[in-house]
């Protein structure tokens, strides 16, 4: 990535000899730079004006092999294409324009898609067809699709499709019915997002039974009488 500075000095150079140029200024934009890189590197991939110089990249600064080295990548477009967002494509580092900063800047790009997200300033479009779901994996594949298009809410399989429901609640009443669907022993509203607790979890036996159970009840019922009853945890109102 040294290379560029030579060329900052021959062109300096040539401009005070042939021109007596009045500034010290050969670039006031990026695009100014690109006929110099290109004459004396072959090189119209990237470039930039820093300073009022010209800065040229040599191809070998920006070859990359892959994942091992984005950060080389995001390092040379930090300097050279701040507002962009770096890949290795081809075995070369490239400078791309951000898609989008957040989700609603994805809704043109994702036209007529059942979801869609902004994930690493790329917008990720999911059809209507990858929300059917069936079997033992169902509840796996929905809870992956609602955890990468609608962090935050609880994924399930409702009539063969997946549903993103919000875990955000003001009440315990309000988390029953979405936790009915993990068919949840428990289910409680704890800093404002529902909780499930399901029957493994209640599970008590032995000496420190009612030791465990207080400590459930505590965290999920406040104010309510902690019961180890059938194997299971109860948290009974008193």
């Amino acid at each position: 990535m040294k290379k560029y500075c030579g060329y900052i000095l021959v062109f300096g150079m040539f401009c005070v000899a042939s021109f007596g140029c009045e500034s010290s200024k050969f670039c006031e934009e990026n695009l100014d730079c690109i006929n110099m890189c290109r004459a004396y590197d072959g090189n119209d991939v990237l470039y930039a004006c820093e300073d009022g110089q010209c800065s040229c990249v040599s191809k070998e600064a920006l070859a990359c092999t892959g994942d091992e080295e984005t950060d080389k990548c995001a390092g040379v477009c930090a300097r050279y294409r701040p507002d962009s967002m770096s890949a290795c494509v081809d075995g070369i580092c490239e400078c791309q324009t951000k898609e989008c900063n957040d989700p609603e800047d994805c809704q043109t790009i994702c036209n007529g898609a059942a979801m869609f997200t902004c994930n690493a300033h790329r917008c990720m479009c999911l059809e209507a067809e990858k929300l059917a779901c069936s079997g033992e994996q169902a509840l796996a594949h929905c809870t992956e699709i609602c955890d990468t298009y609608q962090p935050g809410s609880q994924g399930s399989c409702v009539n063969s499709q997946c549903s993103c429901k919000t875990n955000r609640c003001e009440s315990d009443a309000e988390c029953e019915e979405p936790c009915s669907l993990y068919q949840s022993a428990m289910s409680a509203c704890v800093d404002a997002k529902c909780q499930c607790i399901g029957k493994e979890a209640l599970a008590c036996s032995g000496a420190d039974a009612t030791e465990r159970c207080t400590k459930i009840c505590a965290k999920y019922k406040p104010g309510t009488l902690a019961v180890c009853e059938q194997g299971m945890c109860t948290c009974s109102k008193l």
